[in-house]
């Protein structure tokens, strides 16, 4: 059986807050700078002096019942999803969940629903991931592979924890597997260590914020 390879995509994390196409290492990568500022010192607030308790009541009866809020789909009023212009359904997420972006669909690229004639959600990323890059695979026109990054709520500054993630679509049932990799010129690569997930959680440093990020996704021929 043999392996094709293909670098899908790559990104650099560095000083600034700016985001400037560089060129592609390979003729199907796509390169990013992000530069990042240090988060600024914060300075100390005043002491507060403590108002003195007041007596809380006591509430006897039936607790509340915890209510979780979950995802719902929009549809126009004859019940059918909106679709987004990447024929996608628009979702209303509740916040602190995580966003779905890739769905079950057919070989023809219909969305598959579920008894309830939702869609069936296959990849989702950490709520507030921004889409940096969506890459076409030469192999096969119909699949690509979408990168987001994440700062988990937190500024981007030394310290803080970006989260790469990559999304594969249009992959179906092929075997695939994934190595993010690192590197200090954007020519030699090194994998990084527990680096096989879609997912690479990255804590920026004064060592690391001028390196450059890729995920290589190999996919295995039948045999």
């Amino acid at each position: 059986m043999s392996n094709k390879m293909r670098s899908v995509a790559a990104l650099a994390l560095t000083l600034a807050m700016l985001l400037t196409m560089m060129p592609a290492a390979m003729a199907d990568s796509a390169v990013y700078v992000l530069h990042l500022k240090p988060a600024p010192t914060a300075t100390p607030a005043p002491e507060a002096t403590e108002a003195p308790a007041e007596e809380t009541p006591v509430v006897t009866g039936a607790p509340a019942e915890t209510v979780t809020a979950v995802t719902t789909w929009q549809k126009d009023e004859n019940g059918n999803l909106v679709l987004d212009e990447n024929g996608n359904p628009v979702a209303t997420v509740p916040a602190g969940q995580e966003i779905p972006v890739a769905y079950a669909k057919d070989e023809n690229g219909n969305l598959i629903l579920d008894e309830d004639g939702n869609p069936i959600v296959t990849e989702t990323v950490p709520e507030g991931s921004d889409k940096i890059s969506t890459l076409e695979d030469e192999l096969d026109p119909n699949r690509t592979i979408d990168i987001y990054v994440s700062w988990n709520g937190q500024e981007a500054a030394f310290g803080n924890t970006a989260t790469l993630s990559a999304v594969l679509n249009g992959y179906g049932n092929a075997q695939c597997t994934i190595q993010w990799q690192t590197s200090k010129d954007d020519a030699s690569w090194q994998n990084v260590a527990g680096g096989t997930g879609a997912r690479l959680n990255v804590v920026v440093t004064e060592e690391n914020h001028m390196d450059y990020w890729r995920v290589v996704v190999t996919v295995a021929d039948p045999e």
